[in-house]
């Protein structure tokens, strides 16, 4: 299966029936989306480690191997935007934002799954993990190809 195919395909999947009214419940109501980082969160995130990034990696790992992926990966990220407004001469608004979150993929039954949250832990971690597969064995009932 192609990239293309695969992207049509888990399209339709992903808002199909297969999912489920109480996964899909689970999934939206999973506070995956936080507005804009606190400072507690960004100063925890900024004194990780190697050590505390790859034991998340291990957490995430672990446990989609248990559920039977045969492959999965976890993706920490710390964006930062500025943005400057101006018209006319003059400064109109002026922002700085930092987001921080993850996302794990996983592939089962030779389809993908996804899930992501904007907290950085791995209590966390281990949640979205357990979502990502969840996501990946519902999608595997539309899917015809499997991903190699």
């Amino acid at each position: 299966m192609k990239r293309r195919q695969f992207i049509k395909a888990s399209a339709a999947t992903c808002c199909g029936a297969a999912l489920g009214a109480s996964l899909f419940e689970k999934a939206l109501g999973n506070n995956l989306y936080d507005k804009n980082v606190n400072d507690e969160a960004l100063k925890n995130f900024l004194s990780m480690t190697d050590y505390d990034f790859k034991k998340l990696a291990d957490t995430s790992i672990f446990i989609a191997k248990n559920k039977g992926a045969s492959y999965s990966d976890l993706r920490v990220c710390k964006n930062r935007n500025q943005r400057i407004s101006t018209r006319e001469n003059r400064v109109d608004s002026i922002s700085d934002r930092e987001d921080l979150g993850f996302g794990v993929r996983v592939l089962i039954n030779g389809t993908w799954g996804f899930a992501s949250s904007a907290f950085v832990n791995e209590a966390e971690v281990g949640k979205v993990t357990e979502l990502a597969c969840e996501i990946a064995k519902a999608n595997s009932i539309l899917q015809r190809i499997p991903v190699e």
